[in-house]
């Protein structure tokens, strides 16, 4: 749609007439008919004793019947359930239900309200000309609802028994208003009814398209059934006019519904009083929750595993043993492992010498354990592990003993290997707390008692590719707006400094993830008030669908806006940048896609082009990358 063109031709004419359907207003489905297979599953709702059936084929059926009885170029509403071979009582009823999800489903269409707008405010005269068989008044409503109130007058095909697509509706416009033709200008989508006729009469006109295909990464199957369409239909009509608006809207909201759904249905089924949200990652999880189950009672828990972890240290024994509790990775700094133990590297930098390390040194996770320098290291530190140990193991439990943990309770966290869980699960009993946990998470990956993955899980493995080659990205979108939890003090929380205060660059970077995540949440807000979100069925791999598309095939935009994102680990790296020797260097590819947090994004960058990046990524990673997963 050529915006300028348009207010040209706006300018240029006196009347300004619009096609409604599909044009002033567009529907959450995906084809008009959907709205009879919709009004079915709301009359089976109501009456699960004596359920309809094929609805959507009798109702056409009918429809078509009436059109050839009739003289009349169209046909009225009531005429087609007249004709429905249903007790009355039924008819009446599937007519207002029919009624309701038009009203439900009808919603303003926003590029054209602007060129309405458009003309309006240069004081043309407005006017809508519509091919439906729903009643003037019942379509004049809808169009106020969407905000239209300036529409001088409105033609109906059903009531005058007349149609665009025969010339016969725009010659009563035309006798009308006894102006020439060619003073008017008509903006429509079907081809023929809206561009065509209208021209060989004398007017002008504009054809638009049906669906714009606003939509990025949300793309509707071949063989898509009603919640397919629909969710997509919705998800097309409603996105909001800001870049990241939009990303979070199409991407992150729809995975977050599905995601806070199927925790609320799994505590329900469990009898489950609680749900508690784990820092940092929780958060975003927590605010959706509280959205749609306002009800729920939950909590944001503030975890970590540096101080889950450091109050059970004095209970271990043996360095083998303390090496269990530190988190796997390909490599561990030395600095980084004595955050881990509890202690500043720079107290001891003497001792550190002492055995034959530096400050800054770095050892392969699968060396470590064997490493006589290390083992040294924590026999001379072991006292001082011990004695900080103790400290924070009597502040974590005031902590977990104040939230006044019983029963069965439930702890949602994004993933990826249950270690917060297992932590939780060792320091709980050690303060008398009988509780048991179950735990859901977006994706799960080891066989952890008590858990459960949304996405994927030990049992069904299959799209956790999609989420492991853009594990930084995910771990992005869902990002805390406050620093980790360094440990559990007597006098409340210490909080690491949040690492998005930094520099502008890092500031920037959170105001883009703040916008995606208000995205997401308009997406929740708009979903839930719409009458789609009990009607039609959003499984994982509807919810997963725009998020899939962006971590494993993002546009150019979007790959290089998230990429240059700072992804804050051990070290401070961009999500997906390739460097300039990568292109060259087999050594530096290797290193660089091993250190990329979203693996799938960095070799689309590396590359530019059209490849199989999700199979790249596999080989690759069997290739280069050693670790559990």
């Amino acid at each position: 749609m050529n915006i300028e063109i348009l207010k040209s031709l706006i300018d240029k004419s006196s009347i300004i007439s619009f096609d409604v359907f599909d044009t002033l207003l567009k529907r959450d489905v995906y084809y008009p008919a959907d709205v009879f297979d919709i009004t079915e599953r709301i009359y089976n709702t109501r009456h699960q004793d004596v359920p309809l059936h094929n609805f959507r084929s009798i109702r056409m059926e009918a429809e078509q019947k009436v059109r050839e009885k009739t003289e009349r170029e169209d046909v009225m509403l009531d005429w087609i359930y007249q004709e429905i071979p249903f007790d009355s009582i039924i008819c009446k009823e599937l007519k207002q239900l029919e009624c309701e999800t038009e009203k439900e489903v009808s919603v303003c269409n926003y590029p054209i309200k602007e060129i309405y707008d458009y003309a309006v405010w240069k004081g043309k005269t407005v006017i809508a000309v519509s091919e439906m068989y729903l009643p003037k008044i019942f379509i004049h409503e809808l169009l106020e609802n969407a905000g239209y109130n300036a529409i001088e007058r409105l033609y109906v095909s059903s009531e005058a028994g007349k149609m665009k697509k025969t010339g016969t509706l725009f010659r009563q416009v035309i006798r009308d208003y006894g102006i020439k033709p060619h003073s008017i200008l008509h903006i429509g989508d079907a081809k023929r009814s809206d561009w065509i006729v209208p021209r060989l009469l004398g007017m002008r006109s504009y054809r638009i398209k049906t669906h714009y295909g606003n939509t990025s990464y949300f793309t509707l199957p071949a063989q898509a059934g009603l919640n397919e369409r629909s969710f997509y239909s919705f998800i097309n009509n409603h996105l909001p006019p800001f870049p990241n608006h939009r990303l979070g809207f199409e991407t992150l909201g729809p995975v977050l519904w599905g995601l806070c759904a199927w925790i609320h249905g799994f505590v329900q089924e469990k009898k489950i009083k609680r749900v508690l949200f784990l820092a940092r990652d929780g958060q975003i999880m927590e605010k959706v929750y509280r959205e749609m189950y306002p009800n729920d009672e939950i909590q944001y828990v503030y975890v970590s595993r540096r101080a889950l972890t450091v109050p059970l240290l004095h209970l271990k024994k043996s360095w083998k043993d303390v090496v269990g509790l530190i988190p796997q990775a390909t490599h561990v700094e030395l600095h980084a492992l004595m955050k881990r133990l509890g202690l500043d590297v720079n107290d001891y930098i003497g001792t550190i010498e002492k055995v034959g390390l530096k400050r800054d040194d770095v050892i392969a996770f699968d060396k470590l354990m064997e490493d006589s320098r290390y083992k040294s290291l924590y026999q001379h530190l072991k006292p001082f592990i011990d004695e900080n140990s103790r400290k924070e193991f009597q502040a974590c439990a005031t902590y977990f003993e104040g939230l006044n943990l019983q029963g069965t309770e439930c702890i949602v966290d994004l993933g990826w290997k249950g270690t917060i869980q297992k932590a939780l699960e060792t320091l709980l009993p050690l303060y008398g707390l009988d509780v048991q946990l179950e735990a859901l998470y977006l994706g799960i990956s080891l066989d952890v008692s008590n858990a459960h993955g949304y996405i994927y899980s030990p049992g069904d493995m299959s799209k956790m590719p999609c989420v492991r080659g853009a594990l930084g990205l995910m771990e992005t979108l869902f990002s805390s707006n406050h620093g980790t939890l360094i440990k559990y003090g007597f006098d409340g929380l210490v909080l690491d400094k949040f690492e998005y205060n930094g520099s502008l660059s890092t500031r920037r970077d959170y105001q883009t993830i703040s916008q995606i995540q208000e995205g997401a949440l308009l997406f929740v807000r708009t979903f839930r008030k719409n009458m789609l979100s009990d009607i039609i069925n959003v499984d994982v791999a509807l919810a997963f669908e725009g998020l899939k598309r962006l971590s494993v095939c993002p546009k150019r935009s979007d790959l290089a806006k998230l990429g240059n994102m700072a992804f804050f680990d051990t070290e401070v790296v961009p999500l997906a940048k390739p460097l300039k020797q990568d292109y060259y260097s087999i050594s530096n590819l290797k290193y660089s896609f091993s250190h990329s947090h979203w693996k799938l994004g960095y070799l689309k960058r590396l590359f530019r082009i059209p490849l199989p990046y999700l199979a790249m990524y596999k080989f690759l990673r069997r290739l280069y990358v050693k670790d559990v997963w």
